[in-house]
């Protein structure tokens, strides 16, 4: 396993020399090398497990800085970012690769920022689209955002129920989605599976980050059904872009799954606690 987690290090580095090649080029380069039998074998299930046990540590780590209204949100973006990648440093599965993919979520930083011109939502977004390479695989992706539309305003005793199309949907793409397209969409709708169960059971303890003699009150859940949605497609949006840039690694061997699954993984927590400081930010700040 040593051997293989060396190699991969050496294959992505030498990936990353060659992000200058052209878009063409890089796909058909990526058909070329990808084996149909190794995206279909990844532990995406484990991918969701991982993304959640992230989230917690992230929190944690958050907690530690005790009321966190007394910072900007620069700063409190930055922290959740660096603690994102600290995660997959410490990880026991991910520590050979850790540094490869944290460079790989790091060259996309862009990507996890909201600026003047687009959200960070919709950055990744148009990223994933912009690289599915199939036309089912683009009607799967707009099926699932729309199921993600209906987490605005939803009732928490409903939550289960879009947690469960979700699965259905994703047993839809297991079927009939192309190899290629695979690890981007099934990283995106597990993850989101994973993070809407998180914030489900979490949202108050974020809450009181902000406001340490917080105490929920129903209403609480009427702000947090307006959030829930930005924050859980962030979580996918971002666990589809981790996937998407590690892609080429799969040329790799086994060792390079590990890699999909851990830039998975970076993605999704990356996406996720960055939206989710931002939304607490701005229920401090009102």
């Amino acid at each position: 396993m040593f051997k293989k987690i060396n190699c991969l290090s050496l294959f992505l580095l030498a990936t990353i020399t060659l992000i200058g090649c052209s878009k063409d080029e890089t796909a058909h380069q990526n058909k070329l090398s990808l084996n149909p039998k190794n995206s279909s074998v990844i532990d995406y299930e484990n991918i969701g497990i991982q993304h959640n046990i992230g989230l917690s540590k992230i929190y944690e780590s958050l907690r530690l800085q005790n009321d966190l209204s007394k910072f900007e949100l620069d700063y409190l973006e930055a922290f959740a970012a660096d603690q994102s990648a600290k995660y997959i440093t410490d990880h026991k599965d991910y520590g050979g690769i850790a540094i490869d993919v944290n460079n790989l979520i790091n060259e996309n930083s862009f990507l996890f920022t909201t600026d003047e011109q687009s959200e960070m939502t919709e950055k990744l977004r148009r990223k994933i689209l912009d690289n599915l390479s199939d036309v089912n695989s683009i009607t799967y992706f707009n099926d699932f955002e729309l199921k993600m539309k209906e987490l605005q305003g939803v009732e928490r005793e409903n939550v289960a129920v879009i947690v469960n199309d979700l699965r259905i949907l994703e047993a839809e793409i297991d079927r009939n989605v192309i190899e290629q397209d695979l690890p981007i969409l099934k990283s995106m709708v597990v993850t989101a599976r994973y993070s809407i169960d998180y914030w489900d059971k979490n949202f108050e303890q974020w809450i009181q980050l902000g406001n340490p003699n917080y105490e929920y009150q129903t209403s609480d859940w009427d702000w947090f059904s307006d959030t829930i949605g930005d924050m859980a497609v962030a979580d996918a949006w971002g666990a589809g872009v981790g996937a998407l840039v590690a892609l080429p690694s799969l040329a790799a061997g086994p060792a390079g799954l590990v890699a999909v699954a851990a830039s998975a993984v970076a993605g999704g927590c990356r996406g996720s606690a960055v939206q989710g400081i931002r939304a607490l930010y701005n229920r401090i700040s009102s």
